[in-house]
């Protein structure tokens, strides 16, 4: 690492209690950490958008160099796993920083050129056309430091118009203005026969696990508190098939969501005010509160502590907001199948059924638009999400072919989710012969 008393110059010292939020995944990236002491946590949302810790990072090591360097979105959410510090050097100090510590650029370019070269094999084999590169050429001529930010900012572009390309869906239909939803729909979230599930609920003092952030609403603008999951406390119990995440003694299912107390707009916390809402302000904030509109149901309050009842009523809600504004069929299945688990946990069989139906619709919609282009493990991953939903509705058939697709595009891994696949192959083999 470079002379730390050159970096202080450009930089500043921030200290980091356990268990705080760096940033998180998606965040627009403005600054490089230069870890002092202590050590940080590396989470990844899974497919299915549950947070995974993956790697950690200790004191001498660097994070969150590439989106500074790209202007881009972070890749992953960094967490303070003990009483930490760190030099933090904001992007406009790139300059300064690359003539100190040219071996810093000469590691942030190395960078750059794994995720091109990685991109581009990825284009290929979708069959795409790789656009023309205006920086990699350039990437060992190197002179002072105005040409090294000034390459790295032209190797970023480059990336930048590689992931454009890649994530490109010309096939897909171009999505028109939000539909019409009348007001009154919102009073109509829950089923018409449902009934509570409020009589299974047990309570759980969840304040240990929980961190309470800052957030402003996209759709009416006001600033609310909510509590959102500590992910360094959280442990992961178990990885189910169909993508569902457990942890040891918490729920993860009820603190997925964030619910606007002043108008109700709803979205899970790893994407709350990532996105205007221009477009529903004035039809959602017309409806009213949908937690007035039935009784037993008060609110999603700033609390440690949500009802089942709650729960559900929040991942309607954000199908609701969904539907009025990106309709991404990602987002949509992944709502739609974490209510088939809280439906299929407390044995409301046919909510269970109609959830999973729909959860399924959306992520063959996804996978049609996207499938080709997906990293190998990913495609594996939602191919059997498929399966397991198709397996939920009966179609065990259809199952048995989703994980056949898996062992057929996986044949070169060597991996334990390869060997999952084919045991869990096997059996619905069985199953469609029985």
């Amino acid at each position: 690492m470079a002379d730390l008393e050159l970096l202080r110059k450009i930089g500043r010292y921030e200290e980091f209690p356990g268990n705080k939020v760096v940033f998180f995944q998606d965040d627009v990236g403005t600054s490089i950490y230069f870890v002092l002491k202590g050590t940080f946590g590396v989470y990844i949302n899974n497919i299915s958008g549950f947070p995974i810790r993956v790697a950690e990072i200790a004191q001498g090591s660097v994070f969150g160099e590439v989106a500074a360097i790209d202007e881009g979105r972070r890749s992953a959410t960094i967490v303070s796993q003990t009483d930490g510090a760190a030099l933090v050097i904001e992007k406009d100090n790139l300059g300064q920083l690359l003539a100190y510590a040219p071996d810093i650029g000469a590691s942030i370019a190395a960078t750059l050129r794994r995720r091109i070269e990685s991109t581009t094999e990825m284009l290929q084999i979708a069959g795409r056309t790789v656009p023309a590169l205006t920086a990699y050429a350039q990437i060992e001529h190197f002179k002072n430091a105005q040409s090294n930010l000034s390459v790295l900012k032209l190797l970023a572009q480059d990336l930048r118009k590689l992931n454009e390309q890649l994530t490109e869906s010309p096939g897909a239909p171009a999505r028109s203005a939000p539909p019409e939803i009348p007001p009154q729909e919102a009073a109509r979230l829950l089923p018409e026969d449902y009934t509570s599930l409020n009589k299974h609920d047990d309570y759980c003092n969840n304040s240990r696990m929980l961190l309470r952030k800052d957030y402003d609403c996209p759709c009416c603008a006001m600033k609310l508190e909510a509590h959102v999951p500590l992910l360094s406390v959280i442990k992961p119990r178990q990885i189910d098939l169909d993508g569902r995440v457990t942890y040891e003694g918490f729920d993860i299912l009820r603190y997925t969501n964030i619910i606007c107390p002043h108008c109700c707009y709803t979205d899970t916390y790893q994407e709350f005010g990532k996105s205007s809402a221009a477009s529903i302000q004035a039809e959602y904030s017309a409806s009213g509160s949908p937690f007035k509109t039935k009784e037993g149901f008060s609110g999603y309050a700033d609390a440690n502590y949500h009802t089942l009842d709650e729960t559900v009523l929040s991942y309607y809600s954000n199908i609701l907001c969904l539907n009025l504004t990106t309709g991404d069929p990602l987002r949509l299945a992944n709502a739609w199948i974490r209510l088939y688990w809280i439906f299929r946990d407390y044995g409301k069989n046919a909510y269970a059924k109609q959830a999973s139906k729909n959860a399924l619709s959306h992520y063959e919609r996804f996978l049609d638009e996207n499938g080709k282009i997906m990293p190998i493990d990913d495609r594996m991953r939602l191919g059997a999400i498929a399966g397991e939903l198709s397996a939920a509705v009966g179609d065990f058939e259809k199952a048995r072919k989703y994980y056949e697709q898996n062992i057929d595009i996986g044949k070169d891994l060597k991996n334990d989710m390869l060997r999952d696949h084919k045991n869990r192959y096997k059996e619905l083999k069985r199953s469609v012969r029985s």
